[in-house]
């Protein structure tokens, strides 16, 4: 389970609020803890003297504003890094796409675990270069590769990550005899979208071969290949893990509104 600390005092509530705000932070917002619906904001400024204190957000989609007009209590939460903090606070007006709420009593932290996977999707997935593979692309059963674009051929999409590895996909069954397990690759480059890329050396840990009947087709199936890969921990650098954690964020809130 994820560990969580109760943050109770008011003096540190406030500047850790006043961070955020220093900072512009993005935050989301619910209607409730059991809400499926996240609504994106920013925090722009803490009035610490105000009777009561409160917090401006700002930057809330017109789509958001129309779900929280009503609501008298929300749920924020925001990341820092490798936490998560949450609190309940009262919504006490809104301004065109701004609103203002009260100061929490009380902030919950809770860390993420290492080994937490965050799914991708098509349209923002992250892909890793393996050097390894350089060799092979033009043998039998590999993937096929115009020369202009011959920089992806040992490209293989990301479908999960997390700050303790990754899982890659392929429909392409040479990978399954070069990826195997127990393999370290001192080269290998993670390419993530909006946020840069990085060489890591990374060892295969598992490989699966999963096969999918496909309606409708009198019994064919779809073959893809499934390689779990971990990060050796000792060669990943703070750097590195704050990039890898900025693109969870992203994908952790690719459905907010």
């Amino acid at each position: 389970m994820n560990s969580s600390i109760k943050i109770n005092n008011p003096e540190r509530i406030r500047r850790i609020l006043q961070r955020i705000c220093e900072s512009n932070l993005q935050i989301f917002l619910k209607t409730s803890p059991q809400s499926h619906i996240s609504i994106r904001g920013t925090t722009q400024y803490l009035y610490a003297n105000n009777n009561p204190p409160q917090m401006l957000i700002t930057k809330v989609s017109a789509r958001g504003i129309e779900i929280l007009r009503d609501v008298k209590n929300v749920q924020i939460e925001f990341s820092m890094m490798s936490t998560k903090v949450l609190f309940s606070c009262q919504l006490i007006s809104i301004t065109g796409n701004s609103l203002y709420v009260s100061i929490p009593e009380q902030l919950v932290s809770i860390e993420r675990r290492k080994n937490t996977r965050y799914p991708t999707t098509i349209d923002n997935s992250p892909y890793m270069n393996l050097d390894f593979l350089n060799e092979n692309y033009c043998k039998p059963l590999s993937m096929p590769v115009v020369p202009c674009y011959d920089f992806l051929k040992n490209r293989l999409r990301v479908a999960d990550l997390s700050l303790g590895g990754f899982c890659v996909v392929s429909d392409f069954p040479i990978f399954q005899n070069q990826l195997e397990i127990g393999k370290i690759d001192i080269a290998s480059k993670m390419i993530l979208p909006m946020i840069g890329e990085f060489i890591t050396p990374v060892e295969i840990r598992w490989v699966k071969k999963v096969k999918e009947h496909l309606q409708g087709s009198s019994g064919k199936a779809h073959i893809t290949y499934k390689f779990g890969i971990q990060f050796l921990e000792d060669q990943l650098t703070n750097e590195k893990k704050q990039k890898i954690l900025q693109f969870i964020n992203i994908i952790d809130s690719a459905q907010a509104i």
